[in-house]
C-alpha cells in the first residue's frame, strides 16, 4: 500500500510515524512545503498532562520549554483568578525541535520525506491512499471537496516571544474582552528566562483589525517583544461527519479536529492521527471515521458549544466569571471541561446569564 501524507507537521508525522511503527506492509510518502520541518511555527506548544497520558506520549525533556500547574484568566479591567490543579496542569513544548526528531524517527522507519514540494499533486497520482495534512488552506482540503469553513469558524492568530509584566511566569494565562480580544481570547505561554510566548486569536470577521488588537494586549500586559510576529488560521468549526472522501482522509486541522473553544489542535491532531494509522492497519479506510469520530466528535461538539457561549459573552460578564473564578474548584484536568462547569456555576449564580444565552442551556442538557 503506497501511502502519502501532504504536510509533514503534528498531525502528518504521527500519521507516518503510528504507520511505520504497526507493521503494516506500506510505503510511506511526507511531501512538506516548507524547506525546513518546524519551521516558523505558530503555536503556543500547549500539551495538557493527562492528553500525553492518555496517548502514551513519550517526550524527552530537552524538548520541554516549562512545565505549569495552574491557568490564570485575566478580565477585560485585568482583574484575575486562577484554575489551580492539584496535579501538573500541562506542558509548554519546543514545537519546532520536537517536530525535527519527529522527522529523523519517520525516516528511520523508512518514510521518505520530501521537503519544499509546492505543487504536489503530480506525486499524489500514483498513492493508495492521500492523508490531508496540510492544515485548513492546503491543497488536501481542495482535493476532498471541502468548503472553507464561515470566517466566524475560523480565528486569525499572531504570535511573538517577549517579556511581560502582566503575566505569571508559572501560569498558562489568558485575557479576555472586546478591547484585546474580541470574540477569542489572547494569551501568554511561559518560557525559560522570564520570557513568553505572546499572542491573540479572534475571528476572521475582525481580521482588519488584528494589528491593532495585538498592540493593545503588549500594552496591556507592559510587554516587549523581542521577536518578530507571525499569523496562522485556526479552524473552530464544528466538526465535520466524515474526512473520509475516496482515497483521501483529513487529519489534523486539515479535518477540522481542533478544540473550537481553546484552538489548542495538538493533543486532536494526534488522535486522529492513530485512529487513522488504526483504520489503515486494518485495510479499511473508510473506518477511520467511526474511530476517530468515537475520540473526538462528541467532545469537539461540546467544545463547539462552549466557543459559541464565550464569543457571546460581554466585558461585563467576563468580569462576573473571573470573580466566580476566585472561588471555584476544577474537577477536571481538562480546561474546556473545567470552563464548562465553570459557566454553569456563573449560571446559577447570576440567573440572567443563564437565560440569556441559549447555547449555555443546550451544553448543560
Amino acid at each position: 500500500m503506497k501511502v502519502c501524507v501532504v504536510g509533514a507537521s503534528v498531525a502528518g508525522l504521527h500519521v507516518a510515524k503510528f504507520l511505520l511503527s504497526s507493521g503494516v506492509d506500506c510505503e510511506v510518502s511526507l511531501i512538506e512545503r516548507k524547506k525546513v520541518i518546524g519551521e516558523n511555527i505558530v503555536c503556543g506548544g500547549g500539551l495538557a498532562s493527562y492528553m500525553v497520558k492518555r496517548l502514551k506520549l513519550e517526550i524527552p525533556e530537552e524538548f520541554i520549554a516549562s512545565k505549569v500547574r495552574k491557568v490564570r484568566f485575566y478580565s477585560p479591567t485585568l482583574d484575575y483568578a486562577e484554575l489551580q490543579m492539584e496535579k501538573e496542569y500541562g506542558l509548554i513544548l519546543w514545537r519546532d525541535r520536537w517536530e525535527k526528531l519527529l522527522g529523523e524517527q519517520v525516516e528511520e522507519l523508512g518514510a521518505k520525506i520530501h521537503l519544499n514540494v509546492r505543487n504536489p499533486p503530480e506525486m499524489l497520482k500514483e498513492a493508495d491512499v492521500i492523508v490531508g495534512a496540510d492544515g485548513l488552506t492546503g491543497i488536501s482540503r481542495k482535493l476532498a471537496v471541502k468548503q472553507f469553513p464561515s470566517n466566524d469558524d475560523v480565528h486569525i492568530a499572531v504570535q511573538s516571544v517577549g517579556k511581560a509584566k502582566v503575566a505569571d511566569e508559572e501560569a498558562i494565562s489568558m485575557y479576555f474582552g472586546s478591547q484585546i480580544a474580541p470574540q477569542g481570547y489572547a494569551w501568554t505561554f511561559p518560557l525559560p528566562g522570564s520570557e513568553f510566548r505572546i499572542g491573540l486569536g479572534i475571528p476572521l470577521t475582525h481580521a482588519s483589525r488584528l494589528n491593532q488588537y495585538f498592540k493593545t494586549l503588549v500594552t496591556s500586559i507592559e510587554a516587549e517583544i523581542t521577536e518578530k510576529p507571525k499569523v496562522k488560521l485556526i479552524p473552530t468549526a464544528h466538526p465535520e461527519k466524515s474526512l473520509v472522501h475516496g482515497k483521501i482522509a483529513l487529519v489534523g486541522d486539515a479535518g477540522l479536529q481542533t478544540d473550537a473553544a481553546t484552538g489548542g489542535g495538538m493533543a486532536p491532531a494526534i488522535f486522529g492521527a492513530k485512529c487513522l494509522a488504526e483504520a489503515l492497519d486494518k485495510g479499511k479506510l473508510k473506518l477511520y471515521d467511526k474511530l476517530w469520530k468515537a475520540e473526538l466528535y462528541g467532545r469537539n461538539r461540546q467544545r463547539y458549544k462552549l466557543k459559541q457561549i464565550l464569543c457571546e459573552m460581554s466585558d461585563g460578564e467576563f468580569e462576573m466569571l473571573v470573580d466566580v473564578l476566585k472561588d471555584f474548584k476544577p474537577v477536571s484536568e481538562s480546561l474546556g471541561v473545567a470552563l464548562t462547569h465553570l459557566l454553569i456555576e456563573l449560571a446559577f449564580r447570576h440567573p440572567k446569564f443563564f437565560t440569556r444565552h441559549k447555547v449555555l442551556r443546550r451544553l448543560i442538557r
